[in-house]
């Protein structure tokens, strides 16, 4: 009776994993995407092109988007 109440205890919890795991993005990824897309517009333009040179050198090469971040690419110049 204990091996019966402990498999059904572990395909439950298994069901339950699974269930979580195959669910639809959460909002925030949305919301992740819009910064991303307001990054890139705010720095690029409408029309532009990376990569873009800011102060003290810095060439951003990429702006791009994960789950819950927002990541931005540079180039930072060295000293020889």
């Amino acid at each position: 009776m204990k091996k019966r109440i402990k498999l059904a205890a572990l395909v439950s919890a298994f069901f339950m994993i699974s269930s979580a795991y195959s669910a639809e993005l959460p909002p925030s990824a949305n919301i992740t995407k819009a910064f991303a897309d307001s990054a890139k517009r705010s720095i690029l333009g409408e029309g532009g092109t990376f990569p873009v040179k800011v102060e003290a050198g810095y060439e951003v090469t990429n702006i791009f988007y994960n789950l819950n971040n927002v990541v931005f690419e540079y180039n930072m110049p060295t000293d020889s």
